[in-house]
């Protein structure tokens, strides 16, 4: 996130699931707006509130139930 403010956009928000990662990000950006994910999926913003959606290293936290991660690890 500090990198997109870095190259211009000047309304981004985080979440993540871990209190700890979102004290850690704080601590070492204070200009961010960060929050922890209370009740995924849902997100405390309402409907069409963001333009872009990027998500970090999610599919590695994601169980697959249906072996069907084996074809991207080829």
């Amino acid at each position: 996130m500090a990198e997109l403010r870095e190259h211009g956009f000047s309304d981004v928000s985080g979440v993540d699931l871990s209190p700890a990662l979102i004290s850690r990000g704080r601590q070492l950006h204070p200009d961010l707006r960060l929050a922890v994910l209370e009740s995924p999926p849902s997100l405390p913003y309402p409907p069409t509130s963001f333009d872009v959606v990027l998500l970090f290293a999610v599919l590695t936290c994601i169980p697959d139930t249906t072996n069907s991660g084996h074809s991207s690890q080829k």
